[in-house]
């Protein structure tokens, strides 16, 4: 027996079984069946409407998640780029003299003469790279010079870092300051 004759037989049977109903009881199982037929698409559209409203939270979960993503790559975007600044500037260290460079920027920014020590502290390692440390003595130093100061060390293509920054008024004159830091110029890890 094929589909075909297997359809047939049923829809010959469905027609045999609603010609001998009454026009009364074909109208109550119209009714049944449209009542079924509703409850079922109550129930389906129900159904419908939480898979939507779950989805749409879920999209939304999505959406927020995809802006924390887009955050932090941005976030880590800035990172890298001042990881390869600070890389750039540990090699600039390397072979890199303090000392001199410091009585250079003595001479530039005319202070010169109010250097009264510059004494190499020796090399301390870390996990990333090692500091040269320099222990500095300014003696006469005016504001203006020790701001100027202050911005060419931030400036400095070298890694630099200022430690125990001491500014005291001088003792002869109220306009002038002594100054005492130690400066650390960073450097690769295996370098000179």
């Amino acid at each position: 027996m094929s589909i075909g004759d297997t359809i047939d037989t049923v829809g010959d049977n469905v027609r045999n079984f609603l010609g001998g109903l009454t026009q009364r009881d074909r109208m109550l199982l119209g009714v049944m069946v449209t009542a079924v037929a509703l409850a079922i698409g109550w129930f389906i559209l129900g159904a419908m409407s939480q898979q939507t409203k779950g989805l749409k939270t879920e999209l939304a979960s999505a959406s927020q998640a995809q802006q924390q993503v887009n955050a932090l790559m941005g976030r880590y975007s800035d990172i890298a780029g001042e990881v390869t600044g600070l890389d750039t500037r540990l090699a600039a260290g390397e072979g890199f003299s303090p000392a001199s460079w410091l009585e250079q920027l003595g001479n530039e920014l005319g202070m010169s003469e109010g250097i009264k020590s510059i004494q190499e502290r020796g090399v301390e390692e870390r996990e990333y790279y090692r500091a040269q440390k320099v222990e500095v003595v300014l003696d006469n130093v005016d504001l203006r010079q020790l701001v100027k100061l202050l911005h060419k060390l931030q400036e400095a293509p070298q890694a630099l870092r200022i430690t125990n920054l001491r500014v005291k008024t001088d003792s002869k004159s109220r306009e002038q300051l002594d100054i005492r830091f130690e400066l650390a110029v960073l450097k690769p890890l295996g370098g000179a």
